[in-house]
């Protein structure tokens, strides 16, 4: 079984390229991303032959765990720690989309979101990130003041218990249709 490197799959302007950085110098180029990707691989197996049969050593691939963790300090340099755990559990996604993951409907919903990241935003934004990371607000953002945490837990400890009682609520049960006679 031929090992995983990534691939970094780019248009140069002209042409689409499928980059091997692993692997010195291995690249795929083609019309479309599906041939870079197609000539890429081929690459792969080309450079691996030809460095078993010099005796150079292969490396191994990284994985994609390693990569990540190796990109964390700079997402939270560039993102701040609130919105990256967010990115970390939905995905790099705009604010406007984060917003929605969470529940977060509104036109000025981004800059809620946003402004929230720093735990200035109101309270129910707050909540609203917290409940969705699964901790209370005092563990997302410890350094707030003391009195701001504590009205935050419990605003968010109230949602939990709301957003329970409407979760064990019976069906409404179905009105019948109205038949049309002629």
């Amino acid at each position: 079984m031929q090992p995983r490197y990534h691939i970094h799959l780019y248009h140069d302007g002209v042409i689409y390229v499928a980059n091997v950085p692993e692997l010195a110098g291995c690249r795929g180029k083609g019309q479309s991303y599906a041939e870079a990707l197609q000539r890429a691989e081929q690459a792969i197996e080309e450079w691996i032959f030809n460095a078993v049969n010099t005796g150079k050593p292969i490396p191994a691939p990284t994985t994609p765990v390693s990569s990540a963790r190796a990109m964390r300090p700079a997402m939270m340099r560039k993102y701040g720690p609130v919105k990256y755990r967010l990115i970390e559990k939905f995905g790099n996604l705009s604010n406007r989309q984060l917003a929605a993951c969470i529940g977060l409907i509104a036109p000025d919903a981004p800059v809620m979101l946003s402004s929230a990241f720093s735990g200035r935003g109101t309270r129910q934004v707050r909540c609203a990130i917290a409940r969705s990371l699964n901790e209370p607000p005092s563990s997302v953002w410890p350094s707030l003041p003391q009195e701001t945490k504590a009205a935050d837990d419990k605003a968010y400890y109230e949602l939990l218990k709301t957003m329970e009682a409407e979760a064990n609520l019976p069906a409404s049960p179905q009105k019948p249709r109205p038949t049309l006679t002629r």
